[in-house]
Order: structure tokens, then sequence, then C-alpha cells
């Protein structure tokens, strides 16, 4: 009959959907109180743009994925697409992981940076389409004004590692005194360090 085209509570959402944009909900309000935070319209395995803020300025650009679960426990892990792996670790700003447990309240944080060559060890090793990712609790995302200097830090730290990663080493530190650049670290950063320095310089001769 045609009332039963009708039936109320028809559509349903899941409620893994609605903990997604709840925790996506809460990771945003908490970058917020340090950076902008712009959410992506499509799915490009990062969920967010966003510019850490210095007196009132945009200064610093990173991404997040965010992650909603209902147990974290001691740690969390799950299933990553290599692709979306390998799309992180060429993305030219750092990438975090970002977890909200719904259980706590508390959202936990990991640089990707930080696991870049343990990532690409896992990618080359296996045959699997994904990769298991795990993190732990040992970084909190904080609710309020000056609660995250430790992830301001990690930040500006990882700026450096991705730039060495694509071959473009810069002075560390802030302010007119700065530390000389990282070495690279594999073959691949020297091969693109070389190749970068030649073109300047091939730049400079025409």
């Amino acid at each position: 009959t045609i009332g039963d085209y009708f039936m109320p509570y028809s559509v349903k959402i899941p409620w893994e959907t609605r903990l997604a944009e709840a925790s996506e909900a809460e990771i945003k309000s908490r970058l917020s109180y340090f950076s902008t935070a712009t959410k992506y319209s499509i799915d490009v395995g990062i969920d967010f743009y966003c510019e850490l803020i210095e007196d009132d300025s945009p200064v610093v650009p990173f991404y997040v994925q965010a992650k909603g679960t209902e147990h974290f426990d001691a740690s969390w892990g799950a299933a990553v697409k290599k692709s979306t792996i390998v799309y992180w670790i060429n993305c030219s700003h750092p990438v975090f992981l970002i977890v909200h447990d719904e259980e706590t309240g508390n959202c936990y944080w990991m640089s990707i940076e930080d696991q870049r060559n343990n990532l690409i060890q896992k990618i080359l090793k296996t045959d699997s389409e994904t990769v298991y990712i795990k993190m732990d609790t040992s970084h909190i995302l904080e609710k309020g004004k000056n609660k995250n200097n430790e992830f301001i830090k990690k930040i500006k730290a990882d700026i450096a590692s991705v730039q060495l990663f694509q071959g473009w080493p810069s002075f560390k530190g802030e302010g007119y005194l700065k530390l000389v650049p990282d070495a690279p670290r594999s073959q691949m950063e020297l091969q693109r360090v070389t190749e970068n320095a030649r073109k300047v310089l091939y730049s400079l001769l025409i």
C-alpha cells in the first residue's frame, strides 16, 4: 500500500556514522584552540587541513585524520589502506592521526612522521592491501587554551622532517640563531637532496 512507502524511521543512520561525526566535531573543537581546521568535503584519506596560529595569524599548515572509537583502553589499532598511508607520507605538510575515545572523552594523537620508516617497511613487506596501525595513550589532545604545547612543538619539528624527506633540508630552530639541517637519513633522501641542489644550481646558471 501507499502507506508502506511513508513508514517512519525508514532512513537509518548507523551508530558508526554518528560516532564518526561526533568524534570529528570533538577533535575539531580542540584543534580550534590553537589552529584553524577546515573539513574536506570529499574523502581523501585526510579529514582536516589545519594551520597553526601564532600571534593571531595562521603560520604553519598540517593535516589531521580523525577517528572515533567506543573503547580505547591502553591502545587502539586499525587497518589502513596502503594507498592512504602512501598519500600521508608524501604530503607536503605533517600528518597527524587523532582518535577520540567516546567512553572517556579523551582525544589521543600520533605523528605519522614519527612512523614514516616503520610504515614504509610494513608496506614493502606485506602483500595485503592494508597496514595495521597502532597507537597508545602517551599523547593527549587537550581541551582549552595553552594546553597543547607538546603537540604544537611536534608540528614544528615534523615540518623539518617532511622537508628533508622531500629533499629540501631546512635550518632548525626559531629566531636568528639556527642549527644546521639534519643529514639525509636514507639513500632516497640523499638522492632527492642531490637532485634538488642540482636543479637550484642549474637555475642560477641560465
